[in-house]
């Protein structure tokens, strides 16, 4: 689990479609009983690495750039006046 405890998951194979990452494909994921139905998930690293992410504290947003176009880099740069 994310917050580091441990249980038993099934695998399942389901289509995952994320439009703004252009990402359309059949993956693995696991899936937990839950007291709560939900729809959430949590990507981790074997889906992300396939991307370079930029987090804007601020702003609380995300951005993702495909790791296979080369660097991306966006940041604010601080000057002296």
């Amino acid at each position: 689990m994310a917050d580091g405890r441990e249980t038993i998951a099934r695998g399942y194979r389901a289509r995952m479609n994320i439009p703004l990452l252009e990402f359309d494909n059949w993956v693995m994921v696991f899936g937990i009983p839950m007291e709560t139905p939900s729809s959430r998930v949590l990507i981790g690293r074997s889906f992300l690495k396939r991307y370079r992410v930029n987090y804007n504290g601020p702003e609380e947003t995300f951005h993702f750039f495909d790791a296979s176009v080369g660097p991306v880099f966006n940041y604010l740069e601080e000057h002296d006046e």
